[in-house]
């Protein structure tokens, strides 16, 4: 994905394309790029949607780029701890900063997820209403708000 090959056009020395909120950091620093760049990627989409926001949090493009560059740090890290079991530790694994630590290919990875287990609706539904509580809450209160007070029958 992140370096197709046969492309037609060739990105530029020292030309950084993408999201930084979605980035590894090799690619961040215009580093040479393989699978495993695309396994991180992949890993920061997946916190994405299990946290419902992105990992790094900055005030520029630039400031997100450099943190992006960095990698996570350690108040990154311990949002990732934070998620489900073994989600939190697959991350974990999957957004470290050396490739060489990662998962080395989707095969790896692929087997780490296999421990997650399959889930009864009930227990989905639990996983959900703990992951997204607050935002259920408020949308309540919208909705509430929104509807007029009921009336007595007869008036």
């Amino acid at each position: 994905i992140v370096k197709a090959e046969g492309r037609l056009t060739q990105t530029q020395a020292g030309i950084v394309k993408g999201n930084p909120s979605l980035m590894p950091p090799e690619q961040a620093r215009g580093l040479d790029v393989d699978p495993r760049t695309d396994l991180f990627a992949l890993s920061l989409t997946a916190y994405f949607l299990l946290a419902g926001s992105f990992l790094y949090k900055a005030t520029s493009p630039y400031e997100l780029l450099v943190k992006a560059a960095h990698g996570p740090g350690a108040g990154e890290l311990a949002k990732v701890r934070v998620l489900p079991a073994p989600f939190n530790r697959v991350l974990e694994k999957a957004l470290r900063i050396a490739p060489g630590e990662r998962y080395q290919d989707a095969a790896e990875l692929a087997a780490a997820l296999a421990e997650v287990p399959d889930a009864s609706s009930a227990e989905m539904a639990r996983l959900v209403e703990e992951l997204f509580a607050d935002d259920f809450r408020a949308e309540l209160q919208r909705f509430a708000a929104a509807m007029p007070a009921p009336t007595a029958v007869g008036e």
